[in-house]
């Protein structure tokens, strides 16, 4: 996987404790490998970080992508049509909303 992002960087399975309440930091709409994209939303950084992942994935894997911010949602479903990827689950909630992508 060279060049790729290394998966365990965005392995997360822990809780961020907020004001708030608590904010679930790792899959909960079925994702083998969780991502959050936090408020940057999937644009930028976090997009080039997502394809990346999704990249080194093997057929059949899932990505369940967490984002509190709105930019990029669209180009990444558009992304993820024009490449074959089906977007399993999405999930709004108040902890920021969630992408499920499979790859094929």
């Amino acid at each position: 996987m060279d060049g790729a992002p290394t998966l365990n960087r965005w392995a997360s399975c822990f809780a961020k404790v907020e004001a708030k309440g608590v904010i679930v930091l790792e899959a909960v709409i079925g994702g083998d490998v969780f991502y959050d994209a936090g408020d940057q939303g999937c644009a930028g950084p976090a997009f080039k970080d997502i394809v990346g992942i999704l990249n080194g994935l093997d057929s059949g894997r899932t990505l369940e992508i967490r984002s509190t911010g709105r930019a990029g949602r669209e180009s990444l479903r558009a992304f993820c049509r024009l490449r074959g990827w089906p977007i399993e689950a999405e999930d709004a909630g108040p902890e920021g909303d969630r992408i499920l992508v499979r790859k094929p």
